[in-house]
């Protein structure tokens, strides 16, 4: 009973500054295209970490966000291993592209 969106934004190379504010754009539409009734977001892999941090930038117009396979955090320390290791293998795939955000916050939250 849900009507799907995709998202639009091209290829997901991770939280750049552009990615981000596609992603925030494609929200703020989406929400306005539907009379302003929240939207539901379903991410797969760092699409879903992104939706995560979408979530908190609009609690206003998010009713719901689903992560699929996806990293918890991309910090390192306490965390372990996995987060270390997602964060290598994004690295590798992403060498070509550092275009990566580099609001600390956002790396930490």
């Amino acid at each position: 009973g849900f009507e799907a969106h995709g998202w639009n934004c091209g290829t997901n190379t991770g939280p750049s500054v552009e990615t981000l504010r596609a992603l925030r754009g494609r929200i703020q539409n989406l929400y306005e295209k539907n009379g302003g009734q929240k939207i539901k977001l379903v991410g797969h892999s760092m699409g879903g970490f992104m939706a995560r941090e979408a979530s908190r930038d609009f609690p206003d117009m998010i009713a719901q966000t689903i992560s699929l396979g996806s990293p918890f955090a991309m910090v390192d320390g306490v965390e372990g291993a996995t987060s270390q290791t997602l964060r290598r293998v994004f690295e590798l795939a992403n060498q070509n592209n550092r275009r990566i955000a580099s609001d600390d916050a956002l790396l930490r939250r």
